[in-house]
């Protein structure tokens, strides 16, 4: 976690209850989560582990998740993906039978099958409903938990009105303004939107390339993009990049799916190619340019799933957190010690002891 959350959480400061739930309003509930019987104690992997063995009160550990998952990337509103990895069929049915021990509930999102873990939910101020699904990369077969914090039951009037604002707009109502003025001023280090659900933009150019459904992955869309450019005009970095990728491609080397290799050629080949000024107006250019802001967006959110995975399939839909629990556990790690470090600092220093 950034060094100025840290901060900010270490001094307990004043504002923080106009963010989290007690008793995230003061560093000893943040510290709390390590202690010796804390549900963090030992990490994402741990919580993760009790769901498959079948412990009881897995509520608290869907709860537990994805404020760890919160804590590795601060966002306001958003969905995050751990991977059950590593997994095994007996592995999964008991983090199955934790999933089916929760209440049924409507969802939009990806398989469109979900349930509540909201009961009790108390972290961010205005999101009281925790939304879990497991999902399956359909290439991979890896097994995800997804996680998302949400303002409102499904059946709420007040949960209907942010799905008809999303379905207009491609992005659903926020439920908690000062949470969003941070996020969106960058005066703290919180993704201001991170979402699996397309935007209007992205969705047009999906539509455009012929592409149908709301599952797609980056894998099938980068290389979509530039076959269809490539009908239009010289692409940048033809030779250098492009040609190579088909050339691999067509050899069929897994690799260059990685997340890494699809970030290079969005910043390497796409984007500098709809950047031409010759490139003229097409409908399919029009709408690339229109989806730029995302497809950058999209590289830089590939390039930090490359980071602990470079030779991984790409498995990515738009803009969710992508998580492993060894990613989470090393954040827990970091985020712990950095936060008992700045509370003692404040204590020991004039201004702290005041």
């Amino acid at each position: 976690m950034d060094n100025g959350l840290i901060q900010f959480i270490a001094l307990s400061n004043v504002r923080m209850s106009q963010i989290f739930e007690p008793p995230y309003v003061h560093h000893s509930g943040w510290q709390s989560l390590f202690a010796g019987s804390g549900p963090l104690r030992n990490g994402a992997t741990g919580v993760i582990n009790q769901m498959a063995s079948g412990t009881s009160g897995s509520l608290s550990l869907f709860h537990s998740l994805y404020i760890a998952c919160w804590i590795h990337r601060p966002v306001e509103k958003g969905s995050y993906m751990i991977s059950l990895e590593p997994w095994s069929p007996n592995r999964l049915t008991g983090i199955r039978a934790a999933y089916e021990n929760l209440g049924k509930r409507w969802s939009s999102h990806l398989s469109e099958t979900g349930r509540s873990a909201g009961q009790g939910f108390r972290f961010l101020r205005g999101y009281h409903e925790l939304l879990v699904q497991i999902e399956t990369d359909r290439r991979t077969n890896t097994p995800y938990l997804f996680l998302k914090a949400e303002g409102h039951s499904a059946a709420s009037l007040a949960h209907i009105f942010s799905f008809v604002t999303k379905y207009f707009t491609g992005k659903g109502n926020t439920q908690n303004r000062f949470l969003n003025s941070y996020a969106e001023s960058g005066r703290l280090p919180i993704v201001a939107r991170a979402a699996e659900n397309y935007s209007k933009a992205y969705e047009a150019l999906l539509s455009n390339l012929g592409i149908v459904g709301k599952v797609v992955s980056v894998d099938l869309v980068i290389p979509s993009i530039l076959d269809k450019l490539e009908r239009k005009t010289s692409l940048a970095d033809e030779t250098a990049v492009w040609a190579n990728w088909k050339a691999n491609r067509a050899a069929g080397k897994a690799a260059d799916f990685t997340s890494k290799k699809l970030a290079q050629l969005i910043k390497d080949v796409i984007l500098p190619t709809i950047s031409k000024a010759n490139l003229g107006n097409g409908r399919h250019v029009t709408i690339l340019r229109e989806a730029r802001g995302d497809l950058a967006r999209l590289a830089d959110d590939l390039l930090k799933d490359a980071e602990n995975c470079d030779m991984l399939p790409a498995q990515r839909y738009f803009q969710e957190i992508r998580l492993s629990a060894q990613m989470v556990d090393n954040s827990l790690i970091s985020f712990q010690s950095d936060l008992k470090d700045a509370v003692m600092k404040n204590l020991s220093s004039p201004i702290g002891a005041a």
